[in-house]
Order: C-alpha cells, then structure tokens, then sequence
C-alpha cells in the first residue's frame, strides 16, 4: 500500500517545496507592504482575524495549501523552460549509454534508407546516396531521432507502469528527485540576490549572498542532471533488454516494413511480368520451330531421290 502512494507523493512534493520558496521569495519582495495584526485594517484585519480563530495549526494548513497552489502554477508556467534546461543537461552529459542509442538510432534508420533505395526506382534518390555509404544515415538525421527518443522517455515509462512496476518506480524515483532539483534553482536564485537588498547590506554582502547562490544553483544543476540521466538509464535499460520501445523508433520501423512490404510487392509484379515475357517468348520460340519444320517438309522429299539414281526414258508414242 506503501509503495502504491510514493509515486503520487513524489508528484507533490515538487509542486509544494517549489511553492514555499515561491512564498520566500514574494515575502521577501512584498514584506514592508504587509501591514502587522496591530496596524492592519480591511480585508488584512479580516485576514489576522480569521487565522487566529484556527490558531496556528489552521495557520500552517493554509500556508501550505497556498504554497502547493503557487508550486503547481509556477511549475506549469516555468515547465517548458525546465524542460529545454533537462535536454540541455542530457545531450552535456554523455556516456556509454548515449552512444547505445546514437547506434540504436544508426540503425534503425539505415535499414529505412536500404528500404528506401530498394523501393525507389528514382534516379535523383540513387544519386542523393551517391557521395557516401548508400544506406548511413546522416548525422542530423540520427540527432533528430535521438532527440526524439529521448522526449519519449516519459512515455516509455508510461508503458512500463503496467507490466514492468520495478523499472518504473526506479524510472520514477530518479526523474522526481530530478524534477524537485530543477524546480528550486530559480528561486534559491532570487533569494540569494533578494537577502542583500532587503537587508541592506553593503557591496561585500552581495559578493557573499549572491556567489553562494549561483555556487547552490550550480551544485543543483549538477546533482540533477545525475538524477535525470539515471532515469533516463532505466529506461534504456528496459529497451535494450527488449521490455519495451521507443515511439520514435516504431515509428521509423513502420515506415521500413510498409517500405519493404512495397519493394515485395514491386518485386512480386517485376517477377510475373519475366515470367509472362519468357513464357510469351518460348511460345514464339516454339511456333517459329514447328513452322520450320512443316516448310522444309517438301525441300526433304525433292532431296530424298539420290542424285546418280538411273532416269527412265520416256516411252516412244506409237
């Protein structure tokens, strides 16, 4: 029953650490204009008013609820930024592994060219593959592909969850404490360049906050691309055991069997229409044969009589 809620505790808490240091970062910027329980009037009195009715346990539930909200829309606002920040990440940090795809990829899209070149009866398609090996796939092609294996690691995943719960809690696991390092950079940011200002501080109070910001971001970033490339790795693992497949790779090995089930055909219809033309052929082979042999029937019995054989006198009419 355990393991069944990790998954969807992981999901909140990145949204709801994200948040309170959201709300770290808004109290820092807005705190002098938040008016104390004694000077507040209006909607603030309102405010003091009703947070001491539920002491401070009502207190907490509400600033956490607020933090989970603020943590849910700051992450879906800055998702698409963290998402180019992890792709960048992974193609930084290569291995063994990322070369098992750059050949898997390789692969797969040679045996699509061979396909291709078996299926095309176009000139201008042979002469494109005439400067180099026939079937190697370019190298923008293979990074495209790569490029899309890697966007289909969340839904390898997701074919992984049913049959294969083992490598998707790893999968999980590791892409969450990913997720939860992305997500707190750009705020522990702001805060180390916030803390100086609000304080006061002098020139020297910016060359310790701020240098210990970027040092925390940096050290994040790191730990985080470690976290995702081992993610990333459980699922690599699951496609080079043959548990599953990438979506782009299905996609290329489909347009290889349509292409090949093509160049079958092709090749099916090319081999009927030799047959019919032999077959067409020896029938006139045969026809011009007999037609032979019924002309030179009469040259054969002209030739019969031996040439020295006696001729008889005609008889004298009497």
């Amino acid at each position: 029953m355990i393991s069944s809620l990790l998954p969807g505790l992981r999901d909140v808490r990145v949204p709801l650490a994200a948040g309170f240091m959201w709300l770290v970062v808004l109290w820092l910027i807005f705190y002098s204009a938040i008016p104390s329980e004694e000077s507040a009037t209006g909607l603030a009195a309102e405010v003091y008013r009703v947070l001491g009715v539920f002491g401070p346990a009502g207190l907490t539930a509400a600033v956490t609820f607020v933090a989970y909200l603020l943590g849910m829309l700051m992450v879906a606002i800055l998702n698409p930024i963290l998402n180019r920040l992890r792709t960048a990440a992974n193609y930084m940090y290569s291995d063994a592994t990322d070369s098992q795809i750059h050949r898997l990829a390789e692969r797969t899209l040679r045996a699509r060219n061979q396909a291709k070149m078996n299926v095309s009866n176009s000139r201008d398609l042979s002469l494109e593959f005439m400067s180099r090996d026939p079937a190697k796939p370019s190298t923008e092609d293979i990074e495209a592909a790569y490029e899309g294996m890697v966007k289909d690691v969340p839904l390898v995943a997701t074919r992984l969850l049913a049959h294969h719960r083992e490598l998707f809690d790893r999968y999980d696991r590791a892409d969450a404490e990913a997720m939860f390092r992305y997500n707190i950079v750009i705020p522990i940011l702001l805060i180390g360049i916030l803390i100086p200002i609000r304080l006061g501080a002098p020139w020297w109070g910016y060359l310790i906050s701020v240098p210990i910001a970027i040092g925390a971001v940096i050290l994040l970033l790191r730990d985080a691309t470690s976290k995702a490339s081992e993610s990333n790795e459980a699922i690599y693992q699951a496609v080079f055991v043959g548990e599953t497949q990438f979506p782009t790779i299905d996609v290329i090995k489909e347009t290889t069997e349509e292409l090949r089930a093509e160049y079958k055909r092709r090749e099916e219809a090319r081999n009927l229409k030799e047959r019919e033309r032999t077959g067409r052929e020896l029938q006139n082979q045969r026809v011009r044969t007999e037609r032979a042999a019924v002309m030179g029937k009469e040259p054969q019995k002209r030739d019969a009589v031996p040439n020295d054989a006696p001729i008889a006198a005609p008889e004298l009419e009497k």
